[in-house]
């Protein structure tokens, strides 16, 4: 788990999603700008009989399971075929732009296991990535982060130090989530937070996958002239989480900003995109976070969040977030430079700054 953040910006060179409003980075985009909303009831039904709000892909895009996978691997649950599947169509919109990705490393972002849970995805999912998509990753050089929500950032820092070394010159940083699980989701409805009728502080549940792909050459952004850098991250631990004993203080995201503006411009950020899902649990942190790092952060600082819009993305949120940050600075409604920020149900917490 990392604690700290590397020394080198490097450039953000494409980006491939799949969300609850488009199956593309500029369908999604618009889809948040124009203030379109995926949040709808849904056929789940929570203990009071009423339909969940929750944010889904269709299911007349996901690609099934291709033959070899069902075969070789059928111990895999419900929830597990779902993010693979919603994998392999971030996957496609990534390819479908005709960079070079093979073998390409891969650190993925993926579900946290949460206390009292089984683990959400098995260590082997990459393998069978590979053969849903029919991709060769670098499997030397890739691997999992189990963190959920912040997963992303954590393996935004694995990959700039892989890029730091010399071993690689371009690496793809995803994330994946659903939470289309009858336990998971009876789960949170015992916690009453799962957002419907007569459920005020809660969420909806949303899914998706995404992928940024980073190089050292200094690409543009999608073959534009617009060059869009990402800073070291910064990652911590917030001892206070949902589900420890602890006070919570918000001391882990606090420290997630500063170490994410220890290495960004030294301007003040302008926008920020933030992982908070309609729960009021995160508030606070977000405070005492923006209070520690005043001077950072514009007074008029725009704040997004993709939330209201594609739900609760888990650990498919930070990928799909630097897209959306990214074609922000890049079509100029978002002024930069931009925070990303996530914190994750147990102690996870991370973030970082893009800038054009």
């Amino acid at each position: 788990m990392p604690g700290d953040h590397s020394d080198r910006a490097v450039t953000l060179a494409s980006v491939g999603v799949a969300t609850p409003v488009g199956l593309s980075i500029e369908h999604t985009a618009a889809a948040f700008r124009a203030g379109l909303s995926a949040l709808k009831q849904s056929a789940v039904l929570n203990r009071k009989l009423r339909p969940m709000t929750m944010a889904l892909v269709p299911e007349e895009h996901v690609p099934a399971i291709c033959t070899s996978v069902a075969t070789g691997a059928p111990e895999l649950t419900a929830r597990q075929a779902r993010v693979l599947r919603l994998a392999h169509l971030g996957l496609e919109d990534l390819q479908s732009r005709g960079a070079d990705l093979e073998g390409v490393p891969l650190i993925l972002a993926v579900p946290e296991q949460l206390p009292g849970h089984s683990k959400p995805v098995h260590d082997d999912l990459l393998e069978h990535l590979q053969e849903q998509s029919g991709m060769t990753f670098d499997l030397a050089h890739s691997h999992l982060h189990a963190y959920g929500r912040a997963g992303g950032a954590s393996a935004l820092y694995s990959a700039m130090k892989l890029l730091e070394s010399g071993q690689v010159d371009r690496i793809l940083v995803g994330g994946v989530d659903s939470y289309l699980d009858l336990r998971l989701l009876a789960s949170l409805d015992a916690e009453n937070r799962i957002l419907a009728s007569g459920v005020a502080d809660g969420f909806a549940p949303g899914e998706g996958s995404g992928f940024v792909l980073l190089t050292t050459s200094g690409e543009p952004f999608l073959d534009s002239t617009v060059r869009i850098q990402v800073a070291s991250p910064g990652c911590s631990r917030e001892t206070g989480h949902r589900y420890s004993e602890e006070a919570y203080r918000g001391d882990g995201l606090a420290e997630a900003f500063r170490k994410a503006f220890e290495h960004a411009p030294p301007e003040a950020v302008r926008t920020l995109v933030s992982s908070l899902n309609g729960e009021s649990f995160g508030a606070r942190e977000f405070a005492v976070a923006s209070t520690r790092n005043r001077g950072r952060i514009d007074p008029d600082c725009q704040v997004l969040h993709p939330a209201q819009c594609v739900g609760d993305l888990g650990a498919a949120f930070f990928p799909v977030a630097l897209g959306i940050a990214a074609m922000g600075l890049l079509k100029g409604n978002s002024p930069g430079p931009i925070l990303v920020y996530a914190s994750s149900e147990a102690y996870q917490r991370g973030a970082v700054v893009l800038s054009s």
